[in-house]
């Protein structure tokens, strides 16, 4: 519980995903997150280490201009990634999906 509310007076809850060598492209499960754990999500953030160390946050503007993000996708039961831009699966690369419900 992160001591929050949500406005229908639900508290809020928090889980963090740290995702390692997983390769990106749009339509990729990132995560798995069933339904069945939350009632509705209140809140996602996620961000990715760059190949330098930096950090890369979703949303973002690719290369090509357009956006990529993490999404949640109740069809693949989890978090999917959307976007223009591929990452290659690299040991040192991470994905953190913060995500706030309420159950």
């Amino acid at each position: 519980k992160t001591g929050a509310t949500w406005i229908d007076g639900k508290p809020i809850y928090r889980r963090v995903f740290k995702v390692t060598n997983k390769s990106l492209s749009n339509g990729t499960l990132v995560q798995r997150f069933a339904k069945s754990n939350f009632d509705a999500i209140v809140s996602i953030y996620a961000f990715m280490q760059g190949s330098d160390g930096g950090h890369i946050p979703f949303i973002r503007v690719g290369s090509s201009g357009k956006g990529s993000g993490i999404e949640y996708s109740a069809s693949h039961n989890g978090f999917i990634f959307i976007g223009s831009d591929t990452w290659s699966a690299q040991s040192t690369r991470w994905v953190i999906i913060i995500v706030e419900y309420t159950k």
